[in-house]
């Protein structure tokens, strides 16, 4: 599965943007183990409009950074 559709299977309303209950789901779905307080401090980097909401687009850059 890539990143995308990872994603977009995360993205339960299907809104184009996952918000931290769906965020912690996809790093479950990625194979990440991190503790709840651990990904809220990662969701919060990510969001970088800081709307509450992490979009594709910046899912996928940090997600890039990440795996080179």
């Amino acid at each position: 599965m890539d990143v995308r559709e990872a994603f977009e299977q995360t993205d339960v309303d299907g809104n184009g943007q996952i918000d931290l209950i769906e965020f912690r789901t996809l790093l479950q779905t990625l194979g990440s183990s991190l503790d709840p307080a651990k990904a809220e401090q990662l969701f919060d980097v990510i969001d970088g409009d800081e709307d509450g909401l992490i979009g594709f687009d910046e899912f996928e850059a940090w997600y890039s950074e990440r795996t080179g």
